[in-house]
């Protein structure tokens, strides 16, 4: 392991603004879904230049900042195209979209003016957002530390870990380097998919993030109601919760674990995770500040997990970078000694 400076952890995040769950939860409820409404889509007209619509039972509703995109994303209309238009073309073709519509749809609308903010099947069985934040409460207990939430129209993802002081934090305290565990709560609500949980851990001297993704702990259908999926999410969430002091120890042992030709294992795990070119090449070069015969895997998971923090990053990437962290610690895969390709055989993830 290389003694560690701001050279090497340029990204560090600010934590004075540190959000507790509860008030995440707070927060979150104000631009969250609290009304379905099911209507057939030719019912609905919008008003583009006023951002209002109508709908069976709703008259002169807000559309809200999203809620011509959630639209267009119901309709198979290209936000990116749609938004470039002047706001009577948007009109038009909305307006010709929407009439043509034969199905239904049903509309998450939320309070205070935030408008539509989802647009899914009538069949579809949507969790709301606040049954995710109560799961998570009450895994992780309201003063735990929110890292990231993001609670998009199409996307919900919520980080959080143990609060200060509590007994699953790992690490050197003698050095002052500590790791707080927690989980990853995520759900893709565009496609109104099952949510899904996944270890967490925050690494505080470089804000580094690790996702331990392990697909046992996959909502598996036996689920048949809101209420059935939320308690195995939760039941989920407090095993994977129980073993991540396991993890850490896991990831802290890797301290002495040297690495052989660290360039090209770099490389191959970024090519089995799906990591740009741009940004492998960006973790390679900020390798150069390690001695290329002291690197550690401990050092490639904090440099990998790193480059996540870097400005403008999207969602996609980051989370890629951080799930190599994670499989890294949980060591999931075997990989060839020769050409570090990750074999298909997976060793246990108990």
């Amino acid at each position: 392991m290389v003694t560690e400076s701001a050279a090497i952890y340029p990204y560090v995040r600010d934590r004075s603004e540190v959000l507790t769950l509860a008030q995440a939860a707070k927060t979150t409820e104000k631009r969250s879904p609290r009304r379905y409404v099911t209507c057939r889509t030719s019912e609905i007209a919008v008003q583009v230049a006023d951002k209002t619509f109508t709908a069976p039972g709703i008259e002169d509703g807000l559309l809200g900042e999203d809620g011509i995109d959630v639209l267009a994303g119901w309709l198979s209309v290209p936000t990116q195209f749609l938004d470039r238009l002047d706001p009577d073309l948007q009109q038009r073709i909305l307006d010709r979209l929407l009439s043509r519509e034969d199905g239904e749809v049903q509309l998450g609308i939320a309070p205070s003016g935030a408008g539509i903010r989802e647009a899914v099947s009538p069949a579809a069985k949507v969790i709301p957002l606040a049954s995710l934040f109560e799961v998570a409460i009450n895994v992780m207990g309201e003063g735990a530390e929110v890292v990231d939430c993001w609670a998009e129209t199409g996307e919900f993802r919520l980080d959080v870990i143990v609060p200060e002081g509590h007994d699953l934090i790992g690490g050197d305290p003698k050095v002052g380097d500590l790791t707080r565990a927690g989980v990853r709560f995520t759900q893709d609500r565009k496609k109104n998919l099952a949510p899904m949980v996944s270890g967490y851990f925050h690494r505080l001297v470089c804000t580094n993030g690790m996702e331990d993704l392990d697909t046992a702990f996959r909502l598996r259908g036996r689920a048949t109601t809101i209420e059935e999926m939320l308690a195995e999410l939760e039941s989920n969430s407090k095993a994977l919760l129980a073993r991540s002091q396991d993890r850490m120890k896991a990831f802290y042992d890797m301290r002495t674990e040297k690495v052989d030709r660290p360039l090209a294992f770099v490389t191959r795990l970024c090519l089995d995770a799906g990591i740009s070119p741009r940004l492998t090449t960006a973790i390679i070069d900020a390798m150069a500040v390690y001695p290329e015969d002291e690197i550690t895997r401990f050092d490639l998971v904090n440099l990998v997990t790193h480059m996540a923090r870097a400005p403008k990053i999207k969602s996609g990437p980051q989370r890629k970078l951080e799930l190599v962290g994670g499989e890294l610690i949980a060591d999931h895969y075997r990989r060839c000694t020769s050409c570090f390709h990750r074999l298909d055989e997976k060793v246990g993830t108990a």
